[in-house]
């Protein structure tokens, strides 16, 4: 049994876990690993959704673009990107409607 010291002093590469998760991700097919980005960026959108805006969650949006970056394709993770960017406007438009009310007008909102 090794110490927490040890364990999280040694290089993420070395480390059995993450070799078969990464293998595993370059196994399957670009398509599938595009759904399961695409299914993560809806459910951090719904979960962004759920919570309100007290809890700030906009820096998961980033999980399924590295995804795609580390195991996919640039060019798909840019297509997640705007799709998260997509739903984090959609999500804060639900909440707040008249601040992009607001900064829509050109009078700023006033008469």
């Amino acid at each position: 049994m090794q110490s927490w010291v040890e364990f999280l002093s040694r290089p993420a590469a070395k480390c059995p876990k993450v070799e078969r998760l990464i293998h595993c991700l370059r196994q399957q097919p670009r398509a599938w690993l595009y759904i399961e980005a695409l299914t993560l960026t809806v459910a951090i959108g719904f979960s962004d959704y759920i919570t309100g805006y007290e809890v700030s969650i906009y820096p998961f949006y980033s999980i399924p673009i590295l995804l795609m970056v580390w195991v996919g394709d640039v060019r798909l993770a840019i297509v997640i990107s705007l799709l998260s960017t997509i739903a984090w406007w959609a999500v804060d438009k639900s909440r707040w409607p008249r601040l992009f009310q607001r900064m829509a007008s050109p009078l700023g909102g006033r008469s």
